[in-house]
Parts: structure tokens; C-alpha cells; sequence
């Protein structure tokens, strides 16, 4: 509807200065704790996502469902590499090298 009038961004690094914008509100509100502040910020950093998605021609349910997808992948190896006592700091490490593929 917006965009059939014009209301849209010409270019896509006007959508990613939206994000940056809408996470500094994001930020600010939760430093005042808020929860419905927050909640509106969060909507609204969420919206200016689908609208890129709309943009690049993302379907954005499919990629959240790949991304989850990817995490467990991850989170499995992860927890298989470290064992279940591991501290945070042990679990990133590994977890990165994963994300570098250095672990089969």
C-alpha cells in the first residue's frame, strides 16, 4: 500500500540507516526499562527487517526457519565438541570455529 503511493526508500542503504536508527531506540529504551517502550522500539526494528526483506526478495519466514535451522546445527556440534560442562567463554570459542567450518 505505502509503496503503490511512494511511500518507500529508494535505496536499500536508506533501509539499513532505518535499522541502525531503529536499534539506537531499541538501546535507549531499554535502558529505561519500559517493557511497552521496548516492545514498540522491537516492532519497529522488526518491520524495518521485513521491509528490506521486501526489498532484496527474502522471504522472511523461510530464512528465520533456515537460520534456526542453522543454529541447532551449530548448537549440537557445539555442545558435542565442549561436553555439557563448558563455561561460556569455551562454548564461543568453539562455537566460532564452527561458523569458520574448522570443525568437521
Amino acid at each position: 500500500m505505502a509503496q503503490k503511493v511512494g511511500f518507500d526508500w529508494k535505496e536499500e542503504e536508506e533501509i539499513f540507516d532505518k535499522i541502525q536508527e531503529e536499534i539506537e531506540e531499541l538501546k535507549s529504551a531499554l535502558k529505561k526499562r519500559k517493557r511497552d517502550e521496548v516492545t514498540e522500539e522491537f516492532g519497529d526494528l522488526f518491520f524495518s527487517l521485513l521491509n528490506l526483506a521486501r526489498r532484496i526478495g527474502v522471504n522472511p519466514e523461510y530464512a528465520l526457519k533456515l537460520a534456526n535451522e542453522k543454529f541447532l546445527k551449530r548448537f549440537r556440534r557445539m555442545r558435542k565438541v565442549v561436553g555439557k560442562k563448558a563455561g561460556l567463554r569455551e562454548m564461543d570459542k568453539v562455537w566460532e570455529k564452527i561458523k569458520k567450518r574448522r570443525f568437521p
